[in-house]
């Protein structure tokens, strides 16, 4: 008879500890899961990504080390473009980038390249040479920008104004100096 005493002792012992543990586990799990929210739209994917959204003030990081912010952008359109030489779309449609940007970049177009080639400096060097790129190129250090635009498909085009504001965002790859498109860019020039 005096086991069954002993027992409910052990096991109020035995909730009284695990009550309060559970508990400041679940706090600190929930303390964890608020501050990984509260990160910078750099560190994660929160950036609105879509026409009409104005993009915070990147940076960009150059194969030498030093960066750009993309306040620093003087054009009237800019194009961030995400590329890849295993991506073969990005290949198809660099001709026409470099095309679009030797053209247009009096005209106020810039082109910010985003390569995510595992070694990029690598890959922008020969891309470059090959293609004759001329426009700007730049690494993803620490894939944030990547994790920024929530890029899951390459290539993929953010077009935006002056002020950072979105005008378009293309998915896949595009004849840059297509009539349609050129229709599209001057009317953004025009404003």
């Amino acid at each position: 008879m005096t086991s069954e005493p002993r027992q409910d002792s052990k096991k109020r012992t035995i909730l009284g500890i695990f009550i309060p543990v559970a508990i400041i586990l679940a706090v600190a799990w929930g303390v964890l899961a608020l501050l990984k929210s509260n990160l910078a739209p750099h560190d994660k994917a929160t950036l609105d990504v879509k026409v009409g959204a104005v993009l915070p003030d990147l940076t960009f990081h150059r194969t030498d080390g030093s960066m750009f912010r993309l306040s620093e952008a003087r054009a009237k359109v800019t194009l961030v473009n995400f590329w890849a030489t295993w991506c073969e779309a990005c290949m198809e449609e660099m001709p026409s980038l470099v095309k679009l940007h030797d053209t247009y970049q009096q005209k106020g177009v810039e082109i910010l390249g985003v390569n995510l080639d595992e070694n990029p400096a690598r890959a922008i060097a020969t891309t470059s040479q090959e293609f004759g790129i001329r426009f700007a190129n730049f690494i993803d250090k620490d894939e944030a920008l990547g994790n920024a635009f929530d890029v899951h498909a390459i290539p993929l085009t953010i077009t935006i104004d002056s002020s950072r504001r979105i005008l378009e965002v293309k998915s896949g790859d595009r004849n840059w100096v297509a009539p349609e498109y050129l229709k599209k860019l001057e009317a953004w020039l025009a404003q």
